[in-house]
Formats: structure tokens, sequence, C-alpha cells
């Protein structure tokens, strides 16, 4: 069995919103229930820390969507075929049925 790591009872703990360790206006105490006594303070969020954590989600996530479409939009590959160099370009995938479509009858031009 590993080893037991002591807590410091004094140590505030945080809200990690945004990818920041934040305070909060209230905490309250963590209790051990084996020796009654007092292990931490943990954060006593409230609706304006949750609203806050959503806003980073939804900020994180349409920030990492944005990053996937660049991805998909600029991705170049080159290679040679029957001495031809040719390059595909990937499109966002609202556009890729047709994209895929010329990008096959150009290998066959």
């Amino acid at each position: 069995m590993g080893e037991i790591a002591e807590i410091d009872p004094q140590e505030e703990w945080k809200l990690l919103v945004g990818g920041e360790w934040t305070s909060t206006a209230a905490t309250y105490e963590v209790v051990d229930p084996n020796t009654t006594g007092v292990v931490g303070h943990a954060p006593d969020g409230s609706v304006a820390d949750a609203e806050a954590t959503i806003a980073a989600a939804k900020a994180a996530a349409a920030k990492e969507a944005a990053l996937e479409a660049a991805r998909l939009t600029a991705t170049t590959t080159t290679r040679k075929d029957d001495g031809k160099v040719l390059k595909v370009v990937t499109k966002p995938l609202a556009g890729l049925v047709g994209a895929v479509g010329k990008t096959l009858g150009s290998l066959f031009d």
C-alpha cells in the first residue's frame, strides 16, 4: 500500500476555470470522517462561479472546433502518381462530398 501524504488543513483549494486556478468568495471545511479533524477548505462555488465555468468551457469548445476546422481545411498532401505531382486539399465536411468528386475526377484526367 502507498504512503499517505500529509494534508495541510489550512490549505485553501481552488476551482479550475478556463485553465486558471481561482478562489471563491466562500469556502467550507473538509472534515476527515475517521478523525473528525479538518483536513482542508474546499471552494464553495456560487452561481456566478458556475456561470464563469460554463462560459469558459463554451469558449474552449468553440476554439477547439475552430482549430479542427482549420486543420481540416489546411491539410495538403502532395504525392507522385505515374510521374504526376498531385495536390489534394481537404475541405470542411459541409463541402466534402463535392470536393471528393472533383478530386477523384481529376485523378483520372
